[in-house]
């Protein structure tokens, strides 16, 4: 089980059973995300509009979702090993920028 919050405002919950439950610091669930593979890890993107989702052991892949849609944006899915941290950063069309925690453990 992991939890990353985002400017104060936003929690994400993420555990085993692949799924990561977004709340406000109020307690109210917000969102659920499905990733369909047990969770590691979470982290927002600077902005909070992005989340990404990291799988463990059982499924070492790296999941993007868009917040606000609640929508599965990118896949990263060529790790050996569980995805525990890391950066990547990625700029769009708009210039913002995506700075995501990608890297694999290789036992």
């Amino acid at each position: 089980m992991d939890l990353a919050v985002s400017g104060g405002e936003v929690c994400a919950l993420v555990g085993q059973n692949g799924l990561a439950r977004l709340f406000d610091l109020g307690g109210a669930e917000l969102r659920t995300f499905e990733a369909g593979v047990p969770l590691q890890c979470a982290a927002f993107g600077r902005r909070g509009d992005t989340l990404l989702l990291c799988g463990g052991a059982a499924d070492p892949v790296a999941l993007l979702f868009a917040v606000a849609e609640g929508q599965q944006v990118l896949s990263f899915r060529s790790h050996r090993g569980p995805v525990v941290a890391g950066e990547l950063r990625i700029a769009d069309r708009q210039h913002r920028e995506f700075r995501l925690g990608v890297v694999s453990v290789v036992p």
